[in-house]
């Protein structure tokens, strides 16, 4: 894919995703960014040169996964960082047996 068309496909799933929130004004507010940032947004949907560091930095602004306006989302969907190594932890805690009968249980005593 070249640069150019990489640029364009940025830009339609940036306006797309702003769309689907409710457009850039709202997002905004949302994220107390500013009306720099709004005005900055506006010019890369209508055509501003729109570059990996460029969209890297919108991307952390809106809170997007890294790399999801060029279509290739760099986190695990299913699993964030944080949830895994809560995971491990657990794990570590429980030397990887099951541990399913140990958790509190409720009884009426307990209330």
């Amino acid at each position: 894919m070249s640069e150019d068309q990489l640029q364009e496909l940025r830009r339609k799933r940036l306006a797309e995703w702003l769309k689907s929130q409710g457009g850039a004004r709202r997002v905004c507010e949302k994220y107390n960014l500013g009306k720099k940032v709004e005005s900055h947004i506006s010019y890369i949907v209508n055509g501003y040169s729109f570059g990996g560091r460029a969209a890297r930095n919108i991307e952390a602004k809106l809170r997007m996964d890294e790399g999801y306006l060029d279509g290739e989302p760099k986190q695990n969907l299913l699993f964030s960082a944080d949830a895994l190594l809560l995971a491990r932890w657990f794990d570590r805690l429980t030397d990887g047996k099951d541990r399913s009968d140990a958790y509190f249980t409720p009884t009426e005593a307990s209330w």
